[in-house]
């Protein structure tokens, strides 16, 4: 009731400051709507207000539900409207009131904060924002997420590079992928529809809020949620001309106090790699030629469900369930030429999985518009298992089966207040991980199965850890703004093996402190830095001891030795908006120290990969991110990120370092050559990239897609081609102390695809 009078008062003042104009008594327009804010959540007791100009002729407040009508003099004359509330960013609005009844429908309110400023980066849609700390990708606004997953979104972010499907942020791989904030693997990234995804954060520089593993960054994918009052559904079809199908259904169904949401995408696709490995081992001049086809099948489905709960003005609950069900199966044909023989290998390696995510959050406003606490729940569970046969000259000789069995629970809470001076947030976190690895390796002895001690293994990995954090965010004068916070990890990893005795225990405490700031240099310009320290603590297959069969001659095996990597980060970035031209430039420094890097060592004729702490590793880098927009049909935009990178290390007398210049680059040209109608041409290009004892080569590859919007925009037909010159390919080579190397393969990359997807709306 205070706040309904306070607001009302507020109001009653901003009327009664300036005069009214008059009009002569006449036909009248009733005006209405709803107010809502980020969590679909009604704004109470906002004020609405229509002007004339600078001068108020109408206004009211809007009631418990954020529902608002008001009446003004019918006219044929642009009047603007305006809604504010304590907390919110002002909307702003013009309407012509030439009707007897206008339905405003439902108007956003976005919540005030203090953070760095972004920038618009590309695409009619708004395809990206940059800040100093992240950039966030539109995924509806990348032709690719008709067909593809959470990688090819990854594609256009210029920081973000993929070799091979493995996931790198500025070069480094040790990153930390959340699915709406809930801890997953990297491996989820090509398993996850792009479908389904609102959009993607890839937050180069996390303040002391984040969790401080990754060194890298963090990859966090936001589920797509309907917000549209009623019910609403889409249906959606792609097909990859005698390779790939997807389907995707989507339905929800909004009422002022729930909402419920679910959604099911299926994937079917083939894909046939043709790859060539030589290799020349230097001490012992022992020289293999590998020629091999893979032929890949991937069959995926996906089930979300989901629901909010607006129990009161003051009161909120999400709950949200993901299952996830990829399935992927490799068969090889493998020709290998050794210095003194010749060989026919066949392997079938299948990998199947059942991934569990759940999330519970409930909020709590303490007091509205100044305190809030926020108190997160979440489980990831993955059921996973890689039968494996291996034949040579046609018959079978060994078979495996492997898998893990990982488990992360979370709990967190996070408590805002917002002073006069400015917003404190603080909060905890508790992250569990538990693991139970096997691997069960068997060879053919007469017509029966001999079970292998020395290839097979069992290992238990458990991680704690409990954290806390602070942080303070404020204004200095309208040109200044900063967040400083502090963040304190203490991790406690454990390693047991019932086959090796195996009983280790380490413990580690990490301070994480962040600080960010952004000066206003003009109206359209700002100047911004970032400073943090992160943590990247060893991964699963990282401290596995145990060796595993690659094919004849190549083995990996972890280090169960390995110590986390700690980095310092250094970001400082410039933007320009203006009606033409947005701009977004970033200087970046990432240092590592206990740089966890793969490496490879020779043991006789086999080849180990394995991981290692090189001593350090240096990048240093620009980023830019140019869109112009020199026609309303027509607009491009250029992304690059160029580094120089430095690594330094020796592992068992082998060394592990490299060093030298990459850049990672995109443009992107967007068409509206007819009404309802966009051509969007994407163009990649990744120079050489650096890793200890490895180099890949350049690639490039470039896509073209078609997209029109029908039945005013209810449905939406597309085609897309894919590396339209069939440039694409994964090339890597090395030269170092131990041996020679050259790998490299193509798959199907050039691909036309087409689709439709439908939106039906009932209110």
């Amino acid at each position: 009731m205070i706040k309904k009078i306070v607001a009302s008062i507020i109001l009653i003042l901003a009327l009664c400051c300036v005069p009214f104009t008059l009009f002569a008594q006449g036909a009248k327009c009733t005006l209405s709507g709803k107010v809502i804010d980020q969590q679909n959540s009604p704004v109470a007791y906002a004020s609405v207000a229509i002007y004339q100009d600078k001068t108020p002729i109408a206004g009211v407040v809007t009631d418990s539900e954020g529902k608002f009508t008001l009446k003004t003099n019918h006219s044929t004359d642009e009047y603007r409207l305006a809604i504010e509330f304590i907390g919110y960013e002002k909307y702003e609005g013009l309407i012509v009131p030439n009707k007897a009844h206008i339905d405003l429908g439902t108007i956003l309110l976005k919540e005030a904060a203090v953070e760095v400023a972004e920038v618009v980066v590309t695409g009619k849609e708004v395809a990206q924002k940059s800040t100093v700390e992240h950039t966030t990708i539109n995924a509806s606004a990348n032709m690719a997420s008709s067909k593809g997953t959470a990688i090819d979104v990854l594609r256009s972010a210029s920081s973000v590079s993929v070799s091979n499907d493995e996931i790198a942020i500025r070069g480094n791989k040790n990153i930390l992928v959340l699915m709406d904030g809930v801890p997953t693997t990297a491996s989820d990234l090509s398993t996850i529809p792009a479908a389904n995804i609102q959009s993607i954060e890839v937050i180069t520089n996390p303040d002391a809020s984040h969790d401080a593993g990754g060194t890298g960054g963090i990859i966090n994918i936001i589920s797509k949620r309907n917000r549209a009052e009623g019910f609403s559904g889409m249906v959606a079809a792609n097909y990859g001309f005698n390779h790939f199908a997807n389907g995707n259904i989507a339905l929800s169904y909004n009422r002022p106090k729930t909402s419920w949401r679910f959604s099911y995408n299926v994937k079917y696709e083939d894909d046939v790699v043709n790859s060539t490995l030589n290799r020349k081992v230097h001490s012992t001049r022992y020289e293999v030629f590998q020629q091999m086809q893979s032929t890949r099948y991937t069959f995926n489905n996906n089930i979300s469900l989901g629901a909010d709960f607006r129990i009161n003005p003051r009161n909120r609950l999400s709950v949200d369930l993901k299952v996830m069900i990829p399935h992927l199966n490799i068969k090889q044909e493998l020709h290998n030429t050794f210095t003194d023989r010749e060989e026919f290998r066949h392997n079938d390696i299948s990998w199947n999985r059942e991934n569990i995510e759940g999330s519970v959050v409930y909020t709590h406003i303490i007091k509205p518009e100044v305190s809030d606490i926020t108190i997160r729940a979440s489980v990831s569970k993955i059921w996973g298992e890689r039968p494996s046969y291996y034949s040579l000259g046609g018959e079978l000789i060994n078979r495996s089966v492997s898998g893990g069995s990982p488990l992360i629970p979370t709990l967190q809470a996070d408590y805002k207040h917002k002073f006069k001076v400015g917003t404190l947030s603080a909060g905890a976190k508790l992250t569990y991980r538990h693991n139970t690895i096997y691997h069960q390796f068997y060879e053919m002895s007469g017509e029966d199965w001999a079970y292998s001690e020395a290839m097979s293994n069992d290992l238990l990995h458990t991680e704690l850890v409990p954290a806390a954090y602070a942080m303070f965010a404020s204004r200095i004068g309208k040109k200044f703004t900063y967040k400083v916070g502090l963040r304190g990890e203490f991790s406690t990893v454990t390693l047991n093996s019932k086959h090796d005795a195996i009983n280790e225990r380490e413990n580690d405490f990490f301070v994480a402190p962040s600080l960010s700031a952004t000066y206003k240099v003009a109206k359209n310009q700002d100047l911004s830095l970032a400073l943090s320290r992160r943590i990247g603590r060893p991964t699963y297959p990282q401290l596995n001891p145990y060796m595993s069969m690659v094919d004849a001659t190549t083995y990996e095996q972890g280090n169960m030795h390995l110590d986390p990597e700690k980095a310092t980060k250094v970001d400082l970035s410039y933007n320009l908006r203006t009606e033409v031209v947005n701009l977004f430039a970033n200087g970046y420094v990432n240092y590592t120290t206990d740089y966890i890097s793969q490496v490879t060592k020779m043991d006789g004729e086999r080849l180990i990969t394995t991981y290692a702490n090189a001593d350090k590793d240096l990048k240093t880098g620009v980023e830019l991110s140019l869109k112009v927009t020199p026609a309303k049909w027509f607009n491009f935009s250029v992304g690059a990120n160029t580094y120089y990178v430095t690594t330094e290390g020796v592992f068992e007398g082998a060394h592990i370092d490299n060093r030298g210049w990459t850049n990672n680059s995109h443009l992107l040209l967007n068409f509206a050559p007819w009404k309802g109608g966009d051509i969007q041409l994407q163009y990649f290009v990744t120079t050489p990239q650096y890793y200890p004892q490895l180099t890949t080569s350049l690639t490039h590859q470039m896509n073209i897609g078609i997209k029109q919007r029908l039945l005013k925009g209810a449905m939406t037909v597309s085609v897309l081609l894919t590396d339209v010159f069939n440039t694409a390919k994964w090339e890597v080579w090395s030269h170092n102390n131990l041996f020679d190397l050259k790998n490299n393969s193509k798959n199907k990359s050039r691909m036309l695809y087409g689709g439709k997807n439908e939106m039906c709306i009932t209110v």
